[in-house]
């Protein structure tokens, strides 16, 4: 008498946990790569050979929500890696500092897909920290340890009360 076969769930167990687990990994560290180093140079005092490395070379971001975006033409259409990085580093260097805290993450294997929320205190030079509370699209390779596409709903409130500070320190400069 034979064996009977092993059902799917049987078979592809360790692989889906092996994907979740990835998937949950580089999305937690993504949003953790975007964080203050005072080990990374002045003035981003970002760490970018971590932040490309949790990237494609072909990595694609953009800003939502949509309404919100219409009125903020910096943050309108797609950045490539290069762009996204030129951003960080505009935005960045207007920074004293700023710090993550990842709130929940939800992953969807079959789209090799997550949803990330993270706070970020965000101290605009001489000013008080704002918490702008993001929340991530992060769409990645097919082994879950890159990602491919990202996009980061702001908080229009936060983000336009940090452009105006942005603003202040630039004026003061």
């Amino acid at each position: 008498m034979s064996t009977p076969a092993s059902t799917p769930s049987e078979t592809s167990e360790p692989h889906t946990k092996n994907l979740y687990k990835n998937l949950h990994t580089t999305a937690f560290a993504f949003i953790e790569s975007l964080g203050y180093s005072a080990h990374s140079p002045a003035p981003t005092h970002m760490n970018i050979p971590l932040i490309l490395s949790l990237r494609t070379n072909t990595y694609t971001h953009s800003f939502g929500h949509n309404y919100f975006i219409s009125t903020a033409p910096p943050l309108q259409g797609t950045y490539t890696l290069d762009e996204f990085i030129a951003h960080l580093t505009r935005t960045t260097s207007m920074l004293e500092s700023w710090q993550s805290e990842v709130r929940d993450i939800c992953v969807d294997e079959a789209k090799r897909m997550v949803v990330a929320r993270a706070g970020f205190w965000m101290k605009v030079k001489g000013e008080e920290a704002v918490e702008n509370d993001l929340v991530w699209w992060l769409w990645m390779d097919g082994e879950g340890r890159k990602v491919e596409r990202s996009i980061e709903f702001l908080d229009g409130v936060a983000t336009k009360k940090l452009k105006k500070l942005m603003d202040g320190v630039a004026e003061r400069s």
